[in-house]
């Protein structure tokens, strides 16, 4: 199974207050949308529509659920560190859709090997030089935070050129539906 680093599953999350950040610290701010990777990488644009039925069935067991973003949080790679928010759920309904999803495509599992602790769902904020300043920014913002919500009804399937920022291609709804449960996007 061929495998693309142009596309991806995720669930996007849309805020003024996001993308202010982003602006100012995400060097991949114009590419990629705020988003949570779901899969990263996922498989050619061409492809989408052969997976897009067994990716709804794979996620038809999970209802819609609400995200809160209210904590703020930090990966550390070699000499960079990149602050996120971390998306809170009332039954860890993301984690839950994410191994839904791993159990129906178990070679799309890169994101869960990530580091020792597996799937850390995350929504990306920036890139900071170092420990020290991304612990200053993280005390810079939280001050001033106030929670979000978001109501999740699907994932979404995006994909992007070689110069193009990343588009929703579908979105593919959460739990049991009779018809329209994957709807393509222009």
């Amino acid at each position: 199974m061929q495998k693309s680093f142009k596309s991806a599953v995720c669930i996007i999350c849309e805020d003024e207050s996001i993308q202010k950040i982003r602006k100012k610290h995400d060097k991949n701010f114009i590419r990629w949308m705020p988003h949570i990777n779901l899969f990263f990488p996922w498989v050619p644009e061409e492809e989408f529509t052969k997976y897009n039925e067994k990716l709804q069935k794979a996620i038809s067991e999970i209802e819609p659920f609400k995200i809160e973003f209210n904590k703020f949080g930090y990966f550390q790679h070699g000499n960079s560190c990149t602050m996120w928010l971390e998306p809170e759920t009332e039954n860890n309904n993301i984690i839950e859709l994410q191994k839904k999803m791993v159990e129906a495509f178990p070679e799309f599992n890169e994101l869960n090997t990530k580091s020792e602790n597996g799937f850390t769902a995350h929504l990306t904020l920036g890139q900071w030089r170092n420990q020290n300043a991304v612990q200053r920014a993280i005390g810079s913002y939280k001050k001033d935070w106030k929670p979000l919500s978001f109501y999740i009804e699907h994932v979404n399937v995006i994909s992007r050129g070689d110069k193009t920022p990343f588009k929703v291609k579908y979105q593919v709804k959460l739990g049991k539906g009779e018809k329209n449960m994957v709807v393509k996007m222009n």
